[in-house]
């Protein structure tokens, strides 16, 4: 499938602020006709670093599929830190 897309990027940080993808040519071959996507992203400071997160709190995807027009928002919170150690012994 080609997509293509734009980015959002903060010009002091080059944090990316928001994605938008959309399909370029439709695909008749199996019914979709067109697919958008859009990303939006905030920074989070989980508990426990002392850095900043960029991560997306927000993305819509529409779709037109076999003449029906689907959109799903999802949402994202309450992000968690998760850590994990492995060692390699031979």
């Amino acid at each position: 499938m080609l997509v293509q897309g734009l980015a959002w990027i903060d010009e002091r940080s080059f944090h990316i602020l928001k994605l938008e993808t959309w399909l370029l040519a439709s695909r008749s071959d199996i019914g979709l006709e067109s697919e958008n996507t859009t990303v939006n992203y905030s920074s989070i400071l989980p508990m426990g670093m002392k850095d900043v997160l960029w991560l997306p709190h927000e993305v819509t995807v529409q779709v037109h599929y076999h003449n029906v027009f689907i959109r799903n928002t999802h949402r994202y919170s309450g992000f968690k830190l998760f850590q994990s150690h492995a060692v390699i012994a031979p």
